[in-house]
């Protein structure tokens, strides 16, 4: 993971130059390009993909001494399916302090970095800080039987470390105005973009929420997760600059067990 982001003025105006520069050129993606998922285990570096032997159905057997077990036992596993009508409607909300502009995209959710930016939700009181933000191609999560092409999420943690993640669903469309450069291609860990935090929520902020996990492996719980249900809306461009290379990166949906899904209706 790339150290976070603390830009000096030779910095800044390296990212304005990238800026411009993506207003200008068009993306072109190396359609044979595939990122390389990995977590570091004990010191050790460990592949996992999302087909094949190193696939979903394999990650609990991956990392020695069980330490991956929970992708197998896990009982409030993510992504699952969600159908509005079992939602249970809940006085519940998320505050939203996104006023700070975002500068990486991660491709992993090892969580090593600090790539927040200075944004931070509140949930009950509670302060999460927004450290990372990552893809997934197609959406993990399933809403009312629908699959939507990329999910955004947005990893928040809380002074105790408690995890939030805030899940976006996008589809195409118009193009995202605060998506102000677009990654890079060969893609890195960490990639340098400049998105305006805020740019990343739908207007209208319903949303489900759920016990959960990460859905890479470890497949850590639980985690917080609150799925907004209305999508935001890229152009094909920004579609494919973000999905390059974790094309096929969604974990099945897992079964929902002994859980519920709440519904904020918040406009």
């Amino acid at each position: 993971m790339l150290k976070s982001a603390v830009f000096k003025p030779i910095a800044a105006i390296s990212f304005l130059m990238l800026a411009n520069a993506a207003q200008v050129c068009a993306f072109t993606c190396d359609a044979g390009y595939r990122f390389s998922f990995g977590k570091t285990v004990d010191g050790t570096l460990i592949d996992f993909a999302y087909s094949g032997a190193r696939g979903p159905e394999h990650w609990a057997s991956l990392a020695p001494k069980g330490k991956w077990a929970m992708c197998d036992e896990g009982e409030r596993q993510a992504p699952i399916a969600i159908s509005p009508r079992g939602a249970i409607a809940a006085q519940i909300g998320i505050d939203f302090h996104y006023s700070q502009d975002i500068h990486f995209v991660d491709h992993s959710d090892a969580l090593g970095a600090d790539h927040g930016g200075g944004n931070y939700i509140v949930i009950d009181g509670t302060r999460y800080d927004l450290i990372q933000i990552h893809y997934h191609q197609p959406a993990e999560t399933i809403l009312n039987g629908h699959t939507y092409p990329l999910e955004l999420h947005l990893v928040h943690r809380s002074a105790a470390g408690v995890l939030a993640v805030v899940g976006v669903f996008i589809e195409k469309g118009r193009a995202d105005k605060g998506i102000l450069s677009l990654p890079g291609n060969p893609r890195l860990a960490a990639e340098p973009v400049i998105i305006k935090a805020s740019s990343l929520l739908p207007a209208r902020r319903s949303f489900f929420r759920f016990n959960g996990s990460l859905t890479t492996p470890g497949c850590d719980q639980p985690v917080l997760f609150n799925v907004m249900e209305h999508p935001i809306q890229m152009s094909s461009e920004q579609i494919a600059a973000f999905a390059c290379g974790i094309e096929n990166s969604a974990r099945p949906v897992q079964k929902l067990n002994r859980r519920f899904v709440l519904y904020g209706a918040k406009p």
